[in-house]
């Protein structure tokens, strides 16, 4: 797979380490689920062998380029690479892969990079807004698991994160 990568998501790619991207093709295995390409990972190279490679899908939207931290299947001698994760709400038949040698999962994943296409200030507003409501979900979230416990002193900071990021996105519009 060729694909044209834009000079936005080149940006993305430098300010996280300047690898090379890999179009890696999208082909979930029976086992994967949702958001859980850790574990989706772990299982197969218990099955089948290999070991987890792990870097960012590089998301080319379009007001900004995003970088989520993800595993994918990757052969014993590194010559095959596949995404065996399902996206949630995406159909891509391939993903743009950037590894990363200097992260690893340990039960916490990191939060997603954003670049904002345009020097838009309600748009940068936006994705402050809502780069701080994911950090504090994944400063709450249990380790290895999806799971998120709001209680006590963290529901008051999650009600107004969710206020602050509700009334960045309404401002898009």
């Amino acid at each position: 797979m060729k694909a044209d990568i834009t000079e936005v998501q080149y940006m993305m790619m430098n300010h996280i380490n300047g690898n090379e991207a890999l179009y890696i093709q999208v082909a979930p295995e029976k086992h994967s689920t949702v958001s859980n390409c850790f574990d989706n990972v772990a299982t197969k190279c218990k099955k089948d062998g290999g070991k987890p490679l792990y870097g960012w899908i590089i998301w080319d939207n379009p007001l900004y380029v995003e970088a989520e931290f993800h595993c994918i299947w990757s052969s014993d001698d590194g010559q095959k690479y596949k995404d065996i994760t399902p996206q949630k709400d995406k159909k891509d038949k391939f993903i743009l892969f950037l590894p990363d040698e200097t992260v690893t999962y340990n039960g916490i994943t990191y939060p997603t990079k954003y670049i904002s296409k345009y020097n838009e200030p309600k748009l940068l507003n936006y994705i402050s807004a809502l780069s701080e409501y994911q950090n504090f979900l994944l400063s709450i979230r249990e380790p290895y698991s999806n799971k998120i416990s709001i209680k006590g002193e963290h529901l008051k900071k999650y009600k107004e994160l969710s206020f602050n990021l509700d009334q960045a996105k309404s401002a898009l519009s």
